[in-house]
């Protein structure tokens, strides 16, 4: 299959696009470095469903980037659709059921709810950098690069985070760049640098 060209500008133009707006939704709602990107956003209703539809619409497309531009370029495996399938089941999720923080039955429930597609995704997001590793060496050397230490970074962060709980305290510092590396990646593989 021959990539779609224009997915590759459309997926750069999403992945911009998702950054921005988390990035001056969380600086307009500050609650703190433990508080994940989620909370933040789930605090004004309007950021919610915004971020929402952005998310839905947004991932779609990039997901379409990466089914239809991504995987042909640079040859990667079928197991791609798979991952692709997974992280966007748990998009929908984490996007359209909002985290919360408030402590009664309901408020745990939408948190484990919101926490399990979130980490649907991460996992997703770990996964299709694992499928790219296994295909290193068809990058141009920047992408490679950054490939492998969102990897290690990927799996450094899951350790840390489930074994040493002082790094809880922290959250919002991890997830950022966890998600900036991501898209560093993303973009280096866009631009073939």
């Amino acid at each position: 299959m021959e990539p779609i060209e224009s997915l590759r500008w459309i997926g750069a133009a999403i992945l911009a696009a998702v950054l921005i707006a988390g990035i001056f939704l969380i600086s307009k709602e500050p609650l703190g470095k433990t508080t994940s990107i989620s909370a933040h956003i789930a605090a004004k209703r309007s950021s919610y469903i915004f971020m929402a539809i952005l998310l839905t619409i947004g991932g779609a497309l990039f997901y379409a980037f990466i089914a239809f531009w991504l995987k042909p370029t640079y040859h990667l495996s079928s197991l791609t659709y798979v991952i692709l399938a997974i992280g966007f089941i748990g998009q929908l999720v984490m996007s359209w059921i909002p985290d919360s923080t408030k402590k009664t039955p309901r408020g745990k429930l939408l948190h484990d709810l919101h926490f399990i597609g979130g980490a649907t995704v991460a996992i997703a997001m770990l996964l299709a950098l694992l499928v790219l590793v296994a295909n290193y060496g068809n990058y141009p050397v920047i992408s490679g690069l950054l490939i492998v230490a969102g990897t290690f970074y990927s799996v450094a962060c899951v350790v840390l985070y489930a074994f040493v709980k002082r790094t809880r305290q922290h959250f919002l510092i991890y997830e950022i760049f966890y998600i900036a590396l991501f898209a560093l990646t993303m973009f280096a593989l866009i631009f073939k640098v």
